[in-house]
């Protein structure tokens, strides 16, 4: 015992049996939609092309919604409904991982904005592909994301884009986007569930604090805070000319 951190030297029986119990799991963790059919040039290239339409606000779908109903689409871009869309959806479907979320809102989902751009100038670039979702599932760890978590991120994704594309996510589309994310799990899910099983005493702690986060105080912060973003902006826009007293919810 005593105050250091003591190394066990595994042998290469018990090193293979750790494996052996890592792909058991994931075979657990890896949600109904994973796949592991290989994504294709072209969906590869539509899958970047719908993206383009949300980081560059050429989505006509949502920009059809903000006309014909500016007061409930009242943000100023679509990338700003993506944010909302996102935690929003990531909240309803998931509140006990409200903890995990501390930046306002923009900041956020400003990063996954850049995370999935990255992501998606990587793909066909296997080691930096895998380097940066390495070093995301490192960030992530520290903060106790379970690896079954990034299954239901997936999911949100998926609804999000839908949420802002509409028929513009065609069915290839889709099909591109599950393929990527698919290949995305395959990298993260083996390491989250390798540091779980490695670190557990860290982790059940980093567990422990998050669930004691949520239990207390229902942890309501992140969504006051957007709440509290919107009744800003929605403030300023009152005093700023004859447009509908809408605002956007957060700040590009």
């Amino acid at each position: 015992m005593g105050a250091g951190t003591s190394v066990t030297k595994k042998s290469p029986v018990a090193h293979l049996a750790d494996k052996e119990r890592i792909q058991e799991i994931i075979k657990f963790v890896m949600p109904v939609y994973y796949t592991k059919a290989e994504l294709s040039a072209e969906e590869a290239e539509e899958a970047n092309k719908v993206w383009k339409m949300i980081i560059n606000n050429r989505s006509t779908h949502f920009n059809k919604l903000k006309k014909d109903d500016p007061v409930t689409y009242h943000h100023n871009t679509v990338v700003e409904y993506f944010y909302e869309v996102f935690y929003s959806r990531q909240f309803d479907v998931h509140p006990t991982s409200k903890p995990l979320f501390k930046r306002p809102i923009n900041k956020q989902g400003s990063f996954l904005l850049r995370i999935i751009s990255m992501l998606l100038a990587e793909i066909e670039d296997p080691e930096k592909f895998h380097k940066t979702l390495i070093n995301l599932t490192n960030l992530h760890n520290k903060i106790g994301v379970k690896a079954y978590e990034y299954g239901i991120s997936g999911e949100i994704l998926l609804y999000t884009l839908n949420k802002c594309l509409g028929d513009l996510l065609t069915p290839m589309a889709t099909r591109a986007w599950i393929k990527i994310y698919s290949r995305m799990l395959d990298h993260i899910v083996p390491y989250a569930i390798e540091f779980e099983l490695n670190h557990q005493d860290q982790f059940n702690s980093i567990q422990y604090t998050r669930s004691q986060l949520h239990v207390v105080s229902q942890d309501p912060m992140f969504s006051d805070r957007v709440a509290a973003e919107k009744d800003a902006n929605k403030e300023s826009k009152d005093c700023s000319g004859p447009r509908p007293a809408t605002c956007p919810s957060v700040s590009s």
